[in-house]
């Protein structure tokens, strides 16, 4: 079982290279993937490192992305909750980067 996982992992590490994605996204994935985290990289739809300043308790890694996801996880779950962005006036297509905002020049709140 383990051979397969890594098998995935390094197809995951190989597919990197042809994604339509700027150098910084695939450098990102590629080293986020090498860490050891489970990313569907084809459906990343944003990327980014957060701050060293910037510790979360019980973050393990300081690279964050939002994948397409499902009901449970990812943007399509975040998207469940779109009438909250909304009333704060954020637009359905600013909320990954809001995301990203919050995680990079937000200060920690509500802990």
């Amino acid at each position: 079982m383990a051979s397969s996982t890594v098998t995935v992992c390094q197809n995951s590490i190989a597919n990197v290279a042809a994604l339509p994605a700027p150098e910084e996204t695939k450098s990102l994935i590629l080293e986020a993937l090498k860490n050891g985290v489970k990313m569907t990289n084809d459906k990343v739809i944003r990327i980014w490192r957060m701050p060293s300043q910037h510790n979360i308790p019980g973050l393990k890694h300081t690279i964050v992305w939002i994948e397409e996801g499902t009901d449970k996880a990812g943007m399509q779950h975040i998207l469940l909750h779109k009438d909250q962005f909304e009333s704060k006036g954020i637009l359905e297509a600013k909320i990954a980067e809001v995301a990203e905002a919050a995680t990079t020049v937000g200060v920690l709140g509500g802990m």
